[in-house]
C-alpha cells in the first residue's frame, strides 16, 4: 500500500539534532520517530533535492512519528 504512494524513501544515521528539535518544540518523539525529520533535512540539503522531489511552494510535508519519548525511557542525545 505504501509503495503505490511513495515518492521517495531515504535512510539516515544521525537523528540526535531532529530530536532535541523537536523536543525542544513540546514533540516528545523517541529517535526513530525523529529521524522523519533527519530524512527530509537530508533529502532537501541534495542539490537538486527539491526539484528531485518535485517540491514547490505549495508542497506540504507530513512527518510520521509512531515512537515516543517514554519508548526509549533513559535515553538522552545531549
Amino acid at each position: 500500500m505504501i509503495r503505490s504512494g511513495l515518492d521517495a524513501g531515504i535512510g539516515v544515521s544521525e537523528a540526535s539534532w531532529a530530536l532535541n528539535l523537536l523536543r525542544d518544540n513540546g514533540i516528545g518523539a523517541g529517535p526513530c520517530g525523529a529521524a522523519s525529520l533527519a530524512g527530509v533535512d537530508a533529502a532537501l540539503a541534495e542539490p537538486d533535492g527539491r526539484a528531485s522531489l518535485r517540491m514547490g511552494p505549495a508542497t506540504h510535508v507530513i512527518l510520521i512519528s509512531t515512537e515516543g519519548a517514554a519508548a526509549n525511557a533513559g535515553f538522552d542525545p545531549r
